[in-house]
């Protein structure tokens, strides 16, 4: 703090001398608590308050401040010692052995704690601000030299469970904050904006990967195709709009994007000539070829629209449901090129695309980021050799609506 009177600077030495008196008494205490001494800390404690209170008060008159300092220092001397030697009886262990376990792993931190606050000291100028930085410095080195050197494990644990705390105790009250904001149109827009532009920037053919197979490891048809109605009622609809631009005759090729477990596959089978369906899920390109016996005409394959090259070019694409998985904005304008050049004049295709928030289909900057299943299927609809046949919508529960789009490659 700079310039200071003597007797001020004696009263702090004094008083840091009696807190590191209490902090070698400190692992004996615990000893003493853990075995059950609690008799025996009451005595102590109780004769060391009363001990220093008779020797401050006695010595107050005589030195000033710097006597109530000597009265806590001295008592606090006589009850780390009377601490050491209880519990040296109780652990039946030799005094001098019993220090050094009980300082055990205190060594590096405190050498740490020591050259932090000597650098920092010759480092900082007298003040305010150099205290605050020493105590912080010094104080964040030991925490961190004592949890990686010298804790135990249960020492460990209970790091831990302070550490994760703040994030216990504070997500409910964050849900809580983020479902209230949501009720406010320009916020929750705000949030799922830096929540669309965190995804983008984070889209990989990686995480998608991830993200699907965690969907099919944990139960099979994770979407119900197969349970729900009004699933079925789409894949029908879907199948009744190719039936109705080709008629009897069989598509030649076709390429079917996120084939997931093969369930559409099936059905579209029938419809082909040859089928090549893919997906970037080897769980589900597995359960996919398990499905049936499936006819040399349909082939699988582990594939990414994002980065993989057109294997082909089909008189059918089909991907429903698949492009939202795709984030980046600029990998959906580089998917829907891949798209169209992999598709001969006269050809066609299928597109779902889901809504699941209100808010991305009417917000400003769905239109650029392209987050929503509408914002998606008018982008496709602007490619210049791409025109509209037929669109539908399915309701599939709670908010969720199916958007189907069938274009025709321009001749």
């Amino acid at each position: 703090m700079g310039e200071a009177r003597p007797a001020s600077v004696l009263v702090l030495r004094l008083i840091t001398a009696a807190v590191f008196m209490e902090g070698v008494a400190a692992p004996s205490f615990q000893m003493l608590w853990g075995r059950g001494e609690v008799r025996t800390l009451l005595i102590v404690s109780s004769s060391l308050a009363g001990a220093s209170l008779v020797l401050s008060l006695a010595l107050l008159p005589r030195l000033g401040m710097a006597g109530a300092a000597w009265g806590l220092l001295l008592p606090m001397l006589l009850a780390a010692v009377a601490y050491l030697c209880v519990a040296s009886q109780v652990c039946q262990t030799r005094l001098r052995d019993l220090l050094p376990r009980a300082m055990d792993g205190l060594l590096l931190p405190f050498l740490a704690c020591l050259v932090t606050t000597i650098a920092i000291q010759r480092l900082s100028r007298p003040g305010w601000t150099g205290v605050i930085t020493t105590s912080l410095g010094s104080g964040l080195v030991y925490l961190g030299a004592f949890y990686y050197s010298g804790a135990r494990k249960e020492e460990l644990v209970l790091a831990r469970r302070v550490l994760a705390a703040p994030l216990t105790l504070g997500y409910p009250a964050y849900k809580r904050l983020r479902h209230s904001l949501a009720r406010v149109g320009f916020l929750h827009s705000g949030y799922l904006l830096l929540l669309a532009i965190r995804e983008a920037l984070s889209d990989s053919p990686a995480r998608s990967r991830a993200e699907l197979n965690h969907e099919f490891e944990r139960r099979d048809d994770p979407w119900d195709y197969a349970t729900v109605r009004y699933q079925q009622d789409r894949i029908r609809a879907e199948l009744e709009m190719l039936d109705a631009v080709g008629g009897r005759a069989r598509f030649g090729k076709a390429l079917e994007v996120g084939c997931a477990e093969g369930r559409f596959t099936e059905m579209l089978a029938d419809r082909c000539d040859s089928l090549l369906a893919v997906d970037i899920s080897a769980v589900a390109l597995a359960r996919a070829r398990e499905r049936r016996a499936w006819d040399t005409r349909v082939r699988f394959a582990e594939w990414d629209l994002r980065v993989d090259p057109m294997r082909d070019i089909y008189d059918l694409i089909v991907i429903v449901h698949a492009l939202e998985y795709i984030r980046n904005p600029l990998l959906i304008r580089r998917a829907r090129a891949k798209l169209v050049d992999g598709l001969r004049p006269g050809g066609y295709l299928l597109v779902g695309t889901m809504k699941v928030s209100e808010v991305l289909e009417n917000a400003w900057w769905s239109r650029f980021l392209l987050r929503s299943g509408k914002r998606i299927n008018a982008f496709l609809a602007r490619h210049p050799a791409l025109e509209v046949v037929e669109t539908a919508e399915f309701f599939l529960g709670k908010d969720y609506v199916s958007y189907d789009v069938l274009f025709r490659k321009k001749l």
